[in-house]
């Protein structure tokens, strides 16, 4: 059965801004992966390693009806 994630909470905290044409990575991590709930956590940082953003959310698993 296919299904979906819909987002229940999303937390982000800007810690550090980015300027135009700054090269960005943004990763994310799934903590914990229940039967219907998930929890990630996410970070962007710049070339140098510096954390700009985190962030955390819980997710639903929505089946798709066809």
């Amino acid at each position: 059965e296919d299904s979906v994630y819909s987002t229940i909470n999303l937390v982000v905290d800007y810690l550090r801004g980015a300027k135009a044409g700054d090269v960005i990575t943004a990763t994310v991590i799934v903590v914990k992966l229940g039967r219907t709930i998930a929890y990630v956590e996410g970070e962007i940082v710049n070339e140098e390693g510096q954390i700009l953003v985190k962030s955390s959310s819980n997710l639903v698993n929505v089946p798709v009806r066809t």
